[in-house]
């Protein structure tokens, strides 16, 4: 299967993802690289771990909003 990975999150879908999807290709953008390069900058710059259990699907939906 192929799979089209845009690092772009904005807008979503993007116009390359749109592209893609037409041709039945799956695609993927960068909002989830996005959540994870915050949570480790989190660790990084304020010396705290994100919670053991962090809802990546909550955080999306907040972030697209």
């Amino acid at each position: 299967d192929d799979l089209l990975c845009d690092l772009n999150y904005s807008p979503c879908p993007t116009h390359l993802e749109k592209i893609a999807q037409e041709k039945g290709i799956k695609t993927m953008n960068g909002l989830q690289m996005l959540i994870y390069q915050a949570l480790e900058a989190q660790k990084i710059w304020m010396g705290e771990d994100a919670p053991s259990e962090v809802n990546i699907q909550a955080i999306k939906q907040a972030v697209k909003s």
